[in-house]
């Protein structure tokens, strides 16, 4: 070797084999690994294709509803509910208000203090609806095809999927920052991971205590869902799988409820009262113009499910009843039953709560309802498909395909005008209240009627309740500004009044309906005496 040479070798630079990496190199083998593991699973059946199509599909309708509205769509008085808890944990700024105290004790305490720790992160609104809605709407419809998979066949879990994909009610409330999405991804998550545990002949209980927990969850997000506690007794009842001298079956529930225990007990301390909610007689007594047995609500089913899919449902419960009633001596024994069971019950228990308990209901306060509702018509329509595919398998998939499409359209039709119709509700709250805490000192105090949480959500400032009775009028001057506003109706003396002291009030802002600015919705006033000398 020449000299020459010997310094090209030592001074050649030394190539880095791929070898040198293995934490790059491990990842990319990883990578590759999920890839053909994914493809491999598409190829083995054709219905996870479908499923992975169904899912797309929902996630992109969502987003696209999601992009139509801005992601920062007026907020609802429930809405803002949650969001001024929310605020208050950040801020306390309004612990002694007659909102707070009153709002923190009826509403379930998992929505507002996630949405806390995101504004504690600064995460825009528009990040918040879309993580706490868009995202656990989607998975929503994976757990149903989960649950119905686990309960009936894949078949049917990839129909109820698809029916939950369109629904106009899931789908309008993805676009709202309440708890009855999220709710849902907790529910029917719980129901899969419940079913999948009692599935061998011993009890899978790291299953079993995750779907407690994720039950636990659901309740905590809204009161109501925790009546399918109820139910999953009865189904381990019946199952014998009810082991109370099991330590190992009382160690992983107990760990399965112990958000609900945590939250018992700081109830016991805060309120003195280890459920004020529901022991404070709040959910009936807070329910206006009840009948005496809302027998009303069962037309939401057909509403639900509109036309071209209701004549399924009642398909559906047709041979669960029949599976059911034929095998009833058999129960204990066959898993299909109790599922079945589990499914008719599931509905029977939240319509009968609304009826009897309740007897009275918005649409949203069923939506627990759709988990059930999906997974019956679904089998309604496979037990149909069934039947066809055995003279001839194309007719079949025709039959599947009309029936679906009909249905879906009927839901987007109904969902497309909902959610067009009700996007800019409430708009002019937002933009006056927007507006005063941009343009107001922040220890202004803001006085109207039925303003409480747009002035703590929007404005950030501290409010007072306009008097009912002029006898009490002197109280305005307490407040730095007046809100009017046409939402809900005004105090019949306010606008005299202020015609009457145009030398002590002054408008200095206003919203309205309409362009030409002939309806005014939102108008603010402005105390000159406090203002200028206060």
């Amino acid at each position: 070797m020449t000299e020459n040479e010997d310094k090209k070798e030592e001074t050649a630079p030394v190539s880095t084999p791929v070898e040198n990496h293995p934490h790059k190199s491990e990842s990319k083998s990883k990578q590759k690994d999920f890839i053909q593991k994914s493809i491999s699973w598409l190829k083995k059946d054709r219905l996870n294709l479908v499923l992975v199509a169904i899912l797309i599909f929902a996630f992109a309708v969502r987003v696209h509803y999601f992009l139509l509205v801005g992601g920062e769509q007026p907020l609802w008085w429930d809405e803002l509910a949650f969001g001024s808890i929310a605020k208050n944990y950040v801020m306390h700024l309004w612990n002694s208000t007659d909102l707070i105290s009153k709002e923190i004790v009826i509403r379930p305490p998992l929505l507002p203090l996630v949405w806390a720790a995101f504004l504690l992160l600064k995460i825009p609104e528009t990040y918040i609806r879309f993580i706490l809605e868009i995202i656990p709407s989607t998975l929503t419809i994976l757990f149903i095809y989960l649950a119905g998979k686990e309960i009936f066949n894949k078949k049917t879990g990839l129909i109820a999927a698809f029916i939950f994909s369109v629904s106009y009610i899931h789908l309008f409330y993805s676009l709202r920052l309440m708890t009855d999405i999220p709710s849902l991804t907790f529910l029917s998550a719980s129901l899969y991971f419940f079913v999948a545990s009692l599935n061998k002949e011993k009890i899978n209980y790291p299953q079993y205590s995750l779907s407690l927990f994720l039950l636990t969850l659901g309740a905590l997000t809204r009161y109501q869902n925790g009546i399918i506690f109820v139910l999953y007794f009865i189904i381990l009842l019946l199952g014998k799988n009810l082991r109370l001298k099991d330590k190992k079956f009382w160690t992983y529930s107990f760990i399965g409820i112990s958000p609900l225990l945590i939250f018992f007990i700081l109830n016991i301390i805060i309120f003195h009262n280890i459920f004020p909610a529901f022991l404070s007689d709040i959910y009936v007594g807070g329910v206006e113009n009840k009948s005496p047995v809302a027998w009303n609500l069962i037309n939401f089913i057909p509403l639900f499910l509109k036309t071209a899919l209701i004549y399924f449902f009642l398909i559906g419960i047709f041979f669960l009843i029949y599976e059911i009633g034929i095998s009833y001596n058999f129960i204990t024994s066959k898993k299909n039953l109790q599922y079945y069971l589990l499914t008719l019950l599931f509905f029977l228990f939240i319509f009968s709560f609304f009826i009897f308990y309740m007897r009275a209901a918005e649409d949203r306060w069923l939506m627990p309802a759709l988990i059930p509702l999906a997974l019956i018509t679904a089998f309604g329509i496979y037990n149909i498909y069934f039947y066809i595919e055995k003279y001839n398998k194309y007719a079949a998939l025709v039959f599947i395909i009309v029936i679906l499409f009909l249905g879906a359209q009927a839901q987007f039709k109904h969902a497309d005008g909902l959610i067009k119709q009700k996007k800019d509700s409430y708009l002019q709250m937002k933009q006056g209240f927007e507006w005063i805490k941009d343009n107001t000192p922040k220890d202004s105090v803001i006085i109207g009627n039925a303003i409480q949480p747009y002035t703590v959500y929007y404005g950030e400032r501290q409010y007072l309740q306009l008097p009912q009775n002029e006898s009490n009028v002197n109280e305005i001057y307490e407040a730095d500004y007046l809100v009017i506003h046409t939402f809900v109706e005004q105090p019949n003396y306010i606008i005299q009044y202020l015609q009457y002291n145009e030398d002590k009030w002054k408008m200095i802002q206003a919203y309205f309906f309409d362009s030409d600015q002939k309806q005014p919705a939102f108008i603010l006033f402005e105390n000159i005496n406090k203002t200028n000398f206060g």
